[in-house]
């Protein structure tokens, strides 16, 4: 399911890497920053989805 994004990331930061090296600077990893925004709005929907079923009482 991950392994096409992830491709694209590592493609990407590959190719920005490049850019940035022959310009005698390192930037960013951008691909580490998405990684953890994806991990942080997964466990945002996850207690979301728990306050809603305890809510309803169904936990």
């Amino acid at each position: 399911m991950w392994e096409p994004l992830l491709a694209a990331l590592v493609q990407f930061s590959s190719q920005q890497n490049g850019d940035a090296e022959s310009r005698g600077r390192q930037q960013p990893d951008p691909s580490r920053g998405l990684l953890m925004n994806n991990i942080i709005y997964i466990v945002g929907l996850v207690v979301v989805v728990l306050a809603i079923l305890s809510f309803l009482g169904l936990r």
